[in-house]
């Protein structure tokens, strides 16, 4: 084996040192610049969450609102009849894809047009008090949505 002089070692010696100063920095950066990254995305993601949620919840409270004004109204005026009509323009006003409505004498109206339904009120066969949404809405004293 050939022996190096004191140059030959001593250029090894600081190409060494080099090497592990520049590999060391760069190790030290790139840990720096990927937990720097990893909060970004992080942040990034829990600011689209929080934006994305305050949309549903405005969506939802926008038909909630819809919704319970036109129970207001059904409260307020005691309407006996035409309520067929009145789900219908009401499921479109709030943009509800169904709007159902039950009585204490087993009627029961709908926006939605079920098949067996005659202009959109219920056949003797569908009974909303044994329904778990009128039962809820009974007991609450509230609007149910389901």
């Amino acid at each position: 084996m050939k022996q190096l002089g004191f140059k030959q070692v001593l250029l090894v010696a600081v190409s060494v040192i080099i090497a592990i100063s520049v590999g060391s920095a760069n190790y030290l950066s790139y840990q720096s610049k990927k937990e720097a990254l990893t909060d970004t995305i992080y942040q990034s993601t829990q600011d689209r969450i929080r934006i994305e949620g305050n949309k549903v919840e405005t969506y939802l409270e926008a038909k909630t609102q819809a919704v319970a004004k036109i129970a207001t109204d059904y409260r307020q005026n005691n309407y006996q009849d035409r309520h067929a009509e009145r789900m219908r323009v009401g499921s479109l006003g709030a943009d509800v894809a169904n709007l159902m409505i039950g009585f204490d004498n087993g009627d029961a109206y709908a926006s939605f047009d079920y098949p067996g339904w005659d202009n959109h009120k219920s056949p003797p066969s569908y009974d909303p008090r044994s329904k778990a949404w009128y039962k809820e809405g009974k007991r609450s004293g509230s609007l149910v949505y389901t």
